[in-house]
Order: C-alpha cells, then sequence, then structure tokens
C-alpha cells in the first residue's frame, strides 16, 4: 500500500505494535526504539490503521471536568497474529506470560468493536483515564447513558477490581448506564453495588 522502505526496521515496529496492544500509543516511544523517525513511525501506525491491522480507542472526555489522557489506546485486531509476534506459541506459555491481561483486554474490546460493525452501527467505544489513576477500560456511549467495562484476564473475582467501576457510576449519576467486570471465571455472577460480572465464555463465544 506504501513504500515501507526499510522491511527489517517495519517488522520491528509491527512486532513492538503487537507487543503493546492494550496500552496507551507512545508513538514518540515506538519510533525511539526502532530507530526512525517520528514521522516514520506515524505514518507506518496509520498504514497499519487503513489496513485493520491495529485499532485506536480514544479516551472519552465529554463535559468530564477532569484532567483526561489524551492519547489513544493501541489495540491489534487479531489477537492470534499478535500473541505469535510476541512469540507466545501454546496456550501455556500465554497463561504464563506477562502479556496475558493485555492480549485478554485486546480479545473482549475487540470482540466488542467487530459485534458494532456486524449490526452495522459505527463503534461509539472509548475508555477513561484521568491524571489522578480513575481507569475504565471500555467505555460505550449509547443514547445518552455510559456503559462501563473494567476487563480483567483473572479467573477469581475481589471487589477491588469493581472499585472503579462504582466510583465512576456514582460521579455520573442519571448519564450512568450498565457498570460490568469482564473476567476469565467460569460463570457469570452479580457483584455488589450493582457490577455484573461476565464471562467471556457466556458472552463473547455466542
Amino acid at each position: 500500500m506504501k513504500q515501507v522502505g526499510d522491511l527489517g526496521q517495519f517488522q520491528s515496529f509491527l512486532r513492538l505494535c503487537a507487543a503493546r496492544t492494550g496500552q496507551i500509543l507512545d508513538l514518540s516511544g515506538l519510533a525511539r526504539d526502532i530507530g526512525v523517525s517520528h514521522t516514520t513511525a506515524k505514518r507506518w501506525l496509520s498504514l497499519l490503521e487503513t489496513s485493520h491491522q491495529i485499532y485506536l480507542l480514544y479516551p472519552y472526555y465529554k463535559n468530564m471536568g477532569k484532567r483526561l489522557t489524551k492519547r489513544p489506546k493501541l489495540y491489534f485486531v487479531d489477537t492470534g497474529l499478535a500473541t505469535y509476534l510476541t512469540g507466545i506459541h501454546n496456550p501455556e506459555i500465554l497463561l504464563s506470560s506477562p502479556h496475558v491481561g493485555s492480549l485478554f483486554e485486546t480479545f473482549v474490546v475487540i470482540d466488542i468493536l467487530k459485534r458494532f460493525y456486524n449490526h452495522g452501527l459505527l463503534p461509539s467505544m472509548f475508555y477513561f483515564r484521568t491524571q489522578d489513576k480513575l481507569e475504565i477500560d471500555l467505555v460505550i456511549e449509547q443514547e445518552d447513558r455510559l456503559h462501563l467495562i473494567e476487563i480483567k484476564s483473572t479467573q477469581t473475582v475481589y471487589p477491588k477490581f469493581s472499585a472503579h467501576l462504582v466510583r465512576l457510576k456514582n460521579e455520573l449519576k442519571d448519564k450512568s448506564g450498565t457498570a460490568t467486570l469482564f473476567s476469565n471465571t467460569e460463570h457469570s455472577s452479580e457483584q455488589p453495588h450493582g457490577i455484573m460480572n461476565r464471562s467471556w465464555r457466556d458472552t463473547l463465544i455466542t
């Protein structure tokens, strides 16, 4: 689609993007680690986004009155390819890998993204993070309500996992919709404070 120039550097760029899936985009850091200019890294990122290899999730900021993070989060669209590029080739290695949390988050975010497209809808998806560390992995805006989703790869759910959901749900008041924790538990379950824990097995494979 475009002249890449140095294919070796581009492949390294691709692997770094895969390794940083689920993280806030640091384009200057990517460029520095590969040894290319910021302009080149920006062009390569645009190429990956145009060819649907990555998805950029932008922060929600409307009328929140907070100092918010402005950079998007980077997600690798194909989690199978992302695991391959990060050197993970079997489930046992994946489950013990430091990448398992970000790959699970990527899996959930991209599945929800695909559901929007499969229903002919433009995705109204964001993430939320303030400078005082209040963070929600995924915010879906529908009919003037904000549906909050926190994503954990854990097989056991603890009350602390819902703390940010409860805090932001209370701050949003009438604008708050559902508050959901996506996890790797065997089954879905209701949690305190109106939070619903949803197992990916019950929700994302149907």
